[in-house]
């Protein structure tokens, strides 16, 4: 597949084609009729009817979640997977996951750590005495305001422009990479690694490191207005994570050169009987569309709703990467 362009079509922050690019944009077009997307604010705790968890006390994984993201990957002919991070799990060793995926390009989920940082470096600050948000600089929110403005359009419609001028506002290709992964850092991801000359879209990252992030989102410096964002995501967006209620998340979506296509999503779900979990879900369809990436991303979200685990707090039990202890 022929590479036109480092910033391809809203929400597709990476390598396409642009006869790709133009049915991304028709797909997104013939599905605003989808479901709504979240509240702005805190994650409220969602306490299922007949509550089941997803992960114990030890942190496994509850198998039946497990088989049933396999199943769903069985009935698509594709591949599905999905990472928990539980802030507080006793394993000590971070996120668990099920299902198996063979594309791990972020796509446009790496639009949250982008602007997390590109805040940060424009002078945001989160202030501590009644929770006004300074800067030097004295700025809109706490930071340049034309910086603040990027945020809302490029994480909660996943807007290409908006991205790729917060990637830039850093001083140059080199800063901007250093200054996400300084982010993801501390998210409790020091293994997934931005570059200077990878398009940030492209970027591998693995569910279980990315699960870890969301799980430590609300408590990353500068993170609060692209929390606000993920709650309050497009409706055409808002498929998979965001039919479970107060859903904070991101989604990434585009085709890979070997004629397949990727959707995923990640971000920080309220969890039964209070506190919150990191997620990230993913889906590679047999017939490469994204109708049926879609449709798969809602039923690993179901069956989420369904054996809702109990949450945790990133303040008091951050979660780290299974991952992050391995060498670079």
């Amino acid at each position: 597949m022929a590479c036109t362009s480092t910033i391809g079509p809203r929400g597709t922050w990476s390598r396409t084609s642009t006869r790709a690019g133009a049915a991304l944009l028709a797909a997104s077009a013939a599905s605003l009729l989808m479901a709504g997307c979240a509240d702005a604010g805190e994650p409220e705790p969602r306490v299922p009817d007949d509550p089941s968890w997803s992960i114990d006390a030890a942190g496994r994984l509850d198998t039946q979640l497990a088989a049933e993201v396999e199943k769903i990957a069985d009935e698509y002919d594709g591949e599905a997977a999905i990472a928990l991070a539980l802030p507080g799990a006793e394993t000590g060793d971070g996120p668990v996951e099920a299902g198996e995926l063979s594309d791990v390009s972020a796509w446009s989920t790496s639009k949250v750590p982008v602007a997390i940082a590109a805040l940060r470096e424009n002078g945001y600050t989160e202030g501590v005495e009644g929770g006004d948000d300074t800067s030097d600089e004295g700025g809109e929110a706490g930071a340049a305001s034309w910086v603040v403005d990027l945020i809302d359009p490029m994480i909660s419609e996943s807007d290409n422009d908006s991205a790729e001028s917060a990637w830039l506002s850093m001083g140059g290709e080199a800063a901007a990479a250093e200054a996400v992964n300084e982010v993801l850092g501390d998210g409790g991801d020091a293994r997934t690694q931005f570059d200077a000359w990878v398009p940030p879209g492209d970027v591998q990252w693995e569910l279980s490191d990315q699960a870890a992030f969301g799980a430590n989102l609300t408590c990353i410096d500068g993170a609060k207005p692209a929390v606000e964002a993920m709650g309050e995501i497009v409706d055409y967006q808002s498929y998979g994570l965001g039919e479970i209620d107060g859903a904070r998340f991101k989604g990434g979506w585009g085709p890979d050169d070997d004629g397949g296509y990727l959707s995923r999503q990640f971000g920080v779900i309220p969890a039964s009987g209070g506190g919150v979990i990191g997620v990230a879900i993913a889906a590679r369809p047999g017939d490469g569309t994204d109708d049926t990436a879609r449709e798969m991303l809602n039923d690993i979200a179901h069956a989420l709703m369904e054996r809702m685990p109990h949450g945790g707090d990133c303040e008091t039990a951050p979660v780290t990467s299974k991952r992050s202890g391995e060498g670079t």
